[in-house]
């Protein structure tokens, strides 16, 4: 992101629906002009709309010949599950408010707070070296829930890790999966403490459905569904010795 001084405020996780009927609520076309980008898109397809505040120069822009490219206070970048961008739109703060894409109402629609809706941190105390990603692939897959990576096109690194591989679980129930390394065990268990974490409803991400984050080694294994059965699973997969 143009501007050393840009940094991360707030990130949304919505599907494809969501952005086409933002992009298109109220004058929009599904066709031609006006079409969104995410009606060539699976309607559940996982997107992230992130904010951006600054000052932040937009290299993207197209200015008048002999003009230079805006600086803007707040950008929003919509990126989809690979990490490749659909929309960058730059303005104020006023004029981006942070708030999840989706119509009609322009206003953020979180999932439930903590009082209503737990979220769930589990620390697999058994395991204290470093677990590859393929190997947490074949633990999930072992216990009857097929699973794959797929490396993104860019990296949206959050909860202070150092990289990160999109977990792609075959499960409808699934809204999104990812699994963020560290450095270290000693790192990812520092990680695993941070309110964002325990605390989800105070971070700056707001998910399609309940949080669970699993503690893993040297990483945290992080997935979002309201479905407990799968949720069991996925924890009995993780964390049994």
């Amino acid at each position: 992101m143009p501007g050393s001084a840009a940094r991360l405020v707030a990130t949304f996780q919505i599907t494809a629906a969501d952005l086409a009927a933002w992009d298109e609520n109220p004058a929009g076309s599904h066709a031609g002009p006006g079409m969104s980008p995410a009606r060539s898109m699976s309607v559940s397809a996982a997107i992230f709309a992130c904010y951006f505040d600054g000052p932040i120069t937009l290299t993207n822009a197209h200015p008048p010949q002999g003009g230079s490219p805006p600086t803007v206070a707040r950008v929003l970048v919509i990126v989809d599950e690979s990490g490749g961008t659909l929309e960058v739109r730059g303005g104020t703060e006023q004029s981006l408010p942070l708030v999840r894409p989706s119509a009609p109402s322009p206003l953020p629609t979180p999932w439930p707070t903590v009082a209503a809706f737990a979220p769930t941190a589990i620390f697999a105390t058994s395991r204290t070296s470093p677990i590859a990603s393929a190997e947490i692939v074949a633990l999930l897959t072992t216990a009857g829930v097929p699973s794959r990576i797929r490396p993104p096109a860019a990296r949206l690194l959050l909860y202070n890790a150092t990289d990160i591989d999109l977990l792609a679980i075959d499960d409808p129930a699934i809204r999104g999966a990812a699994i963020y390394r560290y450095p270290s065990v000693a790192a990812a268990n520092v990680a695993f403490h941070l309110e964002a974490i325990q605390n989800p409803a105070r971070g700056t991400v707001t998910f399609m459905a309940r949080p669970h984050f699993i503690g893993l080694g040297d990483t945290i294994v992080s997935f979002a569904t309201d479905d407990e059965a799968i949720t069991a699973r996925i924890i009995a997969a993780l964390t049994q010795p």
